[in-house]
């Protein structure tokens, strides 16, 4: 899904070069443009969203002013064009979402259960880690479990940014978001992995193991298969 616009204008890269002497890529990818700031362009990234489709008020009044301008408007086109990114965005975060709960609680060889966390360490610079997944709602939210007093606990004291990473030759999923530590019993049971039972014979009652649950802010999506695409903010 290549988004070219913010607004969901569909521009006309020869009569831009022609107009304004630029070759745009389109405004997700400028960071300034030779006709001056534009409100949506600004005020979308502000909010981390890739298109205007994505936002929580989504078609605004500022957005519908656009589209709708006697002079420079196209009778509400682009309107409809974040629609359709929205809709297609739904598809790949849905897709996205049962490649995660596909990988929950994997037992067996390989990486099929694995996902990358990325947490900042002591001295502020990141640090990544292959952990298996517990549970998950998609990309919504996801859960692994550690040592109570490790490393990871001990990081995500200081700051609780994160990022999780799942990729392979056919997919990348990246998230970002906060992660927290979990120490209550009832939620142990309720993520607890077979394989921490399998390969160090503890369960959910073991002090020494906690919870840690990873919830998503922002998501970058790629599917080699059909070369979509999705980056946005929940």
């Amino acid at each position: 899904m290549a988004i070219k616009s913010r607004c969901g204008i569909v521009c006309d890269p020869v009569k831009c070069k022609e107009a304004f002497g630029f070759d745009c890529a389109g405004c997700p990818y400028i960071t300034a443009a030779p006709w001056g700031d534009c409100e949506i362009k600004i005020c979308c990234e502000n909010k981390k969203h890739g298109h205007c489709g994505q936002c929580a008020t989504f078609p605004c009044d500022v957005l519908n002013s656009y589209a709708n301008d006697p002079e420079h408007g196209d009778g509400g086109a682009r309107v409809e064009q974040c629609r359709v990114w929205h809709s297609e965005d739904l598809k790949i975060r849905q897709r996205a979402s049962e490649l995660i709960n596909s990988r929950t609680d994997y037992i067996g060889d390989g990486m099929e259960g694995w996902a990358v966390l990325s947490l900042i360490n002591e001295d502020g610079y990141p640090t990544s880690s292959t952990m298996t997944i517990s549970k998950a709602d998609g990309i919504n939210w996801i859960t692994f479990l550690t040592d109570a007093d490790g490393v990871k606990a001990k990081r995500i004291a200081n700051s609780n940014k994160a990022c999780v990473c799942i990729a392979s030759s056919e997919h990348h999923v990246s998230l970002t978001g906060t992660v927290e530590v979990l120490t209550d019993e009832s939620v142990k049971k309720e993520n607890w992995q077979e394989t921490i039972t399998k390969h160090y014979g503890a369960d959910y009652t073991d002090p020494n193991w906690t919870v840690l649950r990873f919830t998503t802010e922002m998501y970058n999506l790629f599917f080699a298969s059909d070369d979509t695409e999705a980056k946005g903010r929940l």
